[in-house]
Formats: C-alpha cells, structure tokens, sequence
C-alpha cells in the first residue's frame, strides 16, 4: 500500500511541474499578446498587412491557437492539478482571440497604445522572435494526454501519427 501512496503523490508533483511550466509558458505568450495589442494601437489598420514585425507577431500567435485549443481541452478535463492554471488558461485563451479578432477588424483602432510604445516594440521584435521560439516549444508542442473516457470509450484502432500538420508546419517556420 506504501508503494501506491508513492506513486500518486510523484503523479501528483510532476503535475504541479507541468502546471508550473504551462504558467510560465502563458505568461510569455501574454507578453506576446500585448506586445501585438500595443503595435495594433499605433498601425493604422490600412498599414496592418505591411508592417512585418506585426505581421510576424501575429502569425506567430494564429500558431499558437490550435495548441491553446488543446490545452484547454486537456485542462477541463482535470489534466492539470490546479483549477487556478486553468483559469489562467481560459484567460490568455481570450485575449488571444480577441487581439486576433482586433488585429482583422479594420475598425480596430487600438486600446491606447503610443506610437512611441510600438516603434520601440517593432524595433526589439526581430531580436525578440529568435529566442521567441525556443521559449515556447514546450506550449506549443504540449502533449497533454486527456484522461480516459468513462463509460468505455471505442476508440477506431488508428494510432495519431506522431506530428500533425501544425507540428510540420511549425518545425519549418521555426528551422
């Protein structure tokens, strides 16, 4: 039995361990988020599709939606240990749509950034985007396995490939 007690209680930190990562991860792609909501507020939205430090940015962000998506999947469904990481998945989930959704409205004029502000960020966003990458991989790459079905789930017999379109596509922009 004190075998089984050890078991759950590593279970449980190297649950903790991945919450701790998956928080540190977010919180860089908040600082990513506001980076790009900041830029947004001082691009005229006529000029959006010709500055290429938002542009790369954004694309960097639409990267990070599908992940996002599972991620927030996985931790609905009790694979992270705290309900606060959750939260703040769910939280950075939106501001990521939102500055998205912002970032294609041609009305979106931007909620008080200065153009002083967002000419020192496209300034610093080529130095930021190389160590931008490998900050990241871990959220973008994540691999939560969602707990299994109740009620005996039938599973079609296939196995996922190991990288899906989005991990191809990523490991090219990123090499």
């Amino acid at each position: 039995m004190m075998k089984s007690d050890h078991n759950s209680n590593h279970a449980s930190s190297s649950t903790g361990g991945a919450d701790s990562k998956i928080l540190t991860d977010l919180e860089t792609l908040s600082d990513q988020i506001e980076l790009c909501q900041t830029m947004l507020g001082s691009t005229p939205p006529s000029q959006r599709q010709h500055d290429e430090a938002l542009l790369a940015v954004v694309g960097f962000l639409e990267a990070c939606v599908p992940r996002m998506v599972e991620l927030v999947d996985a931790a609905a469904q009790g694979a992270l240990s705290q309900e606060s990481t959750l939260e703040r998945c769910l939280e950075v989930n939106d501001a990521l749509l939102k500055t998205l959704e912002n970032f294609d409205d041609p009305n979106y004029m931007g909620g008080g950034g200065t153009a002083a502000a967002a000419a020192a960020a496209s300034a610093g966003v080529e130095e930021e985007e190389e160590g931008l990458a490998g900050d990241l991989d871990d959220l973008l790459t994540l691999d939560v396995k969602s707990p299994p079905i109740k009620g005996g789930g039938k599973s079609t017999g296939e196995e996922e490939p190991d990288d899906d379109a989005f991990d191809a596509f990523f490991k090219e922009r990123t090499s």
